[in-house]
This record gives structure tokens, C-alpha cells and sequence, in this order.
């Protein structure tokens, strides 16, 4: 029995524009609220080329642009072929001494300390194919959240006493759905990955249960501000659109994640973000989700 595929897109974004992403539907179980979007969207496969024309970071240094041709394009055989590797390093990125570095979903973390905003609503608990979990065994009829837990165990087992990291999850409410989604962190500082703290933290993500709610606007504001300016590596997942659909501000939820996320971002000198998509691959949230991850300087883009 096979691993079901995922795909992973590299995205370096500079002056270069707005990257697009596309992938073939899924069916999937039904999502909460705030994560049900239509699934007929048929989107065309991104066209890969490279700009000449600019100076500066857009300069040709071996980054590749990606461009999703409108509906009325032809693709046909200039559709470049799906690659199922591993991204390509990003530049200047410090190694471990062995040359290598923990992988989560087949993106490589950063540096040495590491943010998991993790997309705990109950629509998580939709099934979502199968996974290899930590002792090399295929698990099919994997639930979403298993998939999530079972990446995130593996990466923590990875991490030495050189790394620091927390948890921020995207998620919290109470089950009668009177509270509007809050989110929780699990220590709410970066925390060094001592013996009892990596298991500590193992139990924790195997243990804790989904909530109500997509509050995606909170959970990036606290992980990119409750942790100073020491955050090298920032791994989001969600499965769906943010909800409650507007901020307390007026501002529709979505637009103001776009808005104020790369003011955030920059903070952190460096950083890498890794933005995740595991769902349905429905029009609307895959592209606020593709959208979220080019809005910061250095990302990947992943679709589960």
C-alpha cells in the first residue's frame, strides 16, 4: 500500500507578484462553519517561468515564478511536470552539521526555532486518506487532524536541545458555539526542546482535541507577536476559510489575514514561513491560502 502523493510548491516572492496555486478536488467530508466553499472551481495547472526583467531580489538567482494561466489559456503540453520531492533549500539557509534538517510534510525547517499554528476545528475530523506515522506503519482512513498529529510528532521526535518551539492553535470555543473562537498556545513562549519537554509536548499534540472555529486572523497575530523577534521558522495549517467571516474591526476576516500578516512577518529577520493546506482543494480557501503564503517574503505552499 502507497502513501497518498502531495505536492509541495516553493514560493519566493519579491516584486515579482502574486503566486497562484491549483490543485485537482478531493471529495471530502463536510467542513464546519466558516470552511464550506464551493467545490466547483476548475482551475487550471500553474505555467512555471522565470523574470529577466527586474533588478534588485528579482534578479534571475534561480527562483522560479509561478503564473495560473485563466480559464480561456491553452496549457496543453507547456504544463511542466508535478514534482514530488523535496523543495529546493532556500538561500542562505544554515544546515545542521550532518546537512540536514527536520522536514514537515517535505518542507525543511529554518533555523532553530519553530512556531506550529495548528488548524484544530472540528472540521479536521473529516477523512482524508492515509499517512505513515512514526513507526513507518500506513494508516489509511486517516481523519485530517490524524494526518496533522502524526507530521507534527514526527518533526518534534527530530528536534534536539538546540531547538525551540510552542504550539499556537487555530482553534477555540466553547461546544455550544456562544463564544466567539479565541485561540490557545500550549506554553506561550519558545521553549527549549529538553527530553521531558519534547515528550511533554508529543503527549500534548496526540491528546488534545478539536474546537469550534477557524479564528486564523488571532492565532497568526499571537505567533508572530508573542515570541518576539527570534522566530525563524513559522508552520501554519488550516483546512478551511477563516471564520467568523469579519474581524471586530469591519474588515472581512480573510482580507485582513492578507493585509496585516506581511507587517507581522517582517519582524523576523529571515524567517521562513511554511503554509499548509489540507481539505477539500476548494476555489475560494486553496486560493486565500496560496494568496496568505506569497503576501511573506520567503514561504512554501503546500497542498495535502
Amino acid at each position: 500500500m502507497q502513501i497518498n502523493r502531495f505536492i509541495t510548491t516553493t514560493v519566493a516572492v519579491g516584486a515579482a507578484g502574486l503566486l497562484g496555486m491549483a490543485m485537482a478536488a478531493r471529495a471530502e467530508a463536510p467542513c464546519d462553519v466558516g470552511a464550506k466553499e464551493s467545490q466547483n472551481d476548475a482551475t487550471p495547472h500553474p505555467l512555471l517561468f522565470r523574470s529577466v526583467n527586474r533588478s534588485g531580489s528579482d534578479a534571475p538567482s534561480g527562483r522560479l515564478l509561478l503564473r495560473v494561466p485563466s480559464h480561456s489559456e491553452e496549457v496543453g503540453a507547456q504544463t511542466p511536470a508535478v514534482e514530488n520531492g523535496n523543495p529546493p533549500a532556500e538561500p542562505g539557509d544554515a544546515t545542521d552539521d550532518d546537512g540536514n534538517r527536520p522536514v514537515i510534510f517535505q518542507s525543511e525547517i529554518v533555523g532553530r526555532n519553530v512556531i506550529f499554528d495548528l488548524d484544530y476545528s472540528v472540521s479536521m475530523l473529516a477523512q482524508h486518506g492515509s499517512y505513515e506515522d512514526e513507526s513507518g506503519n500506513i494508516v489509511t482512513n486517516a481523519t485530517r487532524l490524524e494526518i496533522v498529529k502524526a507530521e507534527v510528532v514526527k518533526v518534534i521526535k527530530e528536534f534536539d536541545e538546540t531547538y525551540s518551539f510552542d504550539f499556537v492553535y487555530l482553534a477555540g470555543g466553547d461546544s455550544h458555539g456562544t463564544t466567539p473562537p479565541v485561540t490557545d498556545a500550549w506554553q506561550g513562549k519558545l521553549t527549549r526542546c529538553t527530553p521531558d519537554v519534547q515528550n511533554a509536548a508529543i503527549e500534548e499534540i496526540k491528546s488534545k482535541t478539536p474546537w469550534l472555529g477557524t479564528p486564523t486572523y488571532r492565532s497568526l497575530e499571537r505567533a508572530c507577536k508573542d515570541y518576539g523577534d527570534d522566530v525563524d521558522t513559522l508552520f501554519f495549517l488550516s483546512d478551511g476559510a477563516p471564520f467568523p467571516q469579519y474581524l471586530p474591526d469591519g474588515r472581512p476576516h480573510a482580507q485582513g489575514c492578507l493585509e496585516d500578516l506581511p507587517g507581522w512577518f517582517s519582524s523576523f529577520a529571515d524567517a521562513k514561513f511554511i503554509c499548509v493546506y489540507i481539505g477539500k482543494n476548494s476555489g475560494s480557501t486553496l486560493d486565500f491560502m496560496a494568496r496568505l503564503a506569497a503576501s511573506v517574503p520567503v514561504s512554501n505552499f503546500i497542498v495535502r
